[in-house]
């Protein structure tokens, strides 16, 4: 199982103050796609490179952001797919793939923003899923704090179950049931079958 070295937690949790939360989330990002394909991180003058790389597409005309749109979206269904067969590491590299372009389009693509915060809380899941919840519980946190553009309705209630979900499995019951208890809180008539479960359960012990 590929996990987030100790040096590159140190990373996150010493910029957190200095960065905000979206470029941080870029960064973090990034470090999926290493950890996946068990790259080496490279020098710092390529990292130069990629930031550029990322930013290129900004500029695309109407047409041209279509097709990056129309790919994205293609890229994210296969990555769905990868999902649905449980095949959760190919998942988490096609999710990256999404980051990356969404990162291109910028951050003043209403369509790109969506679709990037979509996959993030999905590679939330993914997290859950290879047994990180660590990683699960602190993408969601970035999401969620993330003023610029703020997470909202169904997906806002998804991210409070999955960090609520983390936060349970690191033995965290007062964060967890904070989370649970938002989740229904935003839902729709305040009805929230899972989450109200798992209140239940761990009102009674279970899961601790």
């Amino acid at each position: 199982m590929t996990r987030v070295g100790r040096r590159g937690w140190l990373l996150l949790s010493g910029i957190a103050a200095l960065v905000p939360v979206v470029a941080l989330c870029r960064c973090f990002g990034r470090g999926w796609s290493m950890h996946a394909s068990k790259r080496e991180p490279k020098e710092d003058d390529d990292d130069e490179e990629n930031l550029h790389d990322d930013t290129v597409a900004v500029g695309l005309d109407k047409e041209e952001r279509e097709r990056y749109h129309a790919t994205l979206l293609l890229l994210k269904e296969k990555a769905n797919a990868h999902f649905r067969a449980a095949e959760f590491d190919a998942a988490l590299e096609m999710y990256q793939g999404c980051v990356d372009m969404c990162a291109a389009l910028g951050a003043d693509d209403a369509e790109a923003v969506q679709i990037d915060q979509v996959v993030r809380a999905n590679v939330a899941l993914v997290f859950l899923k290879l047994q990180r919840p660590e990683e699960a519980r602190m993408l969601a946190t970035f999401l969620l704090q993330d003023d610029t553009h703020p997470v909202e309705g169904d997906l806002k209630v998804k991210v409070l179950y999955r960090r609520g979900l983390a936060s349970q499995a690191l033995g965290d019951r007062e964060s967890a049931l904070c989370d649970f208890r938002a989740a229904v809180l935003f839902s729709p008539g305040e009805k929230n079958p899972a989450a109200e479960a798992a209140i239940a359960a761990l009102s009674r012990g279970v899961g601790t």
